[in-house]
């Protein structure tokens, strides 16, 4: 029984001793890979800030609604600079989506791009 058991730890003793430099150069790949993806990360992409001083009152329609009602009235929906949204009533419909526009009230009047 003891030789048996001798036999057995000495073929565990041969075959972690084979392992080894496999395990090793397994740990050296691994820690290469690391290093090379850890430099070619890209870097954070900074969003331009809006100046929302340059034009308080301007803003860009996102949405035109005609009312469910009788009379023609459509609601003109306007992201404004700062992040906020306002609804303006208009009787016609003078303005679609994507269009630069001017706030002055319920008024709405369109503004050039700049180009």
């Amino acid at each position: 029984m003891t030789a048996l058991k001798q036999e057995s730890s000495s073929h565990a003793g041969e075959s972690f001793g084979a392992q080894a430099p496999i395990a090793l150069l397994g740990l050296a790949a691994i820690a290469i890979i690391a290093l090379i993806n850890s430099n070619s990360r890209p870097a954070p992409v900074v969003q331009p800030q809006i100046v929302a001083s340059a034009c308080a009152s301007c803003g860009t329609v996102v949405a035109v609604r005609r009312s469910a009602h009788s009379s023609p009235v459509f609601f003109v929906e306007i992201q404004m600079l700062d992040g906020s949204t306002r609804v303006v009533q208009q009787l016609a419909a003078g303005f679609k989506v994507g269009d630069v526009v001017l706030v002055n009230g319920n008024a709405l009047s369109l503004r050039p791009q700049p180009s």
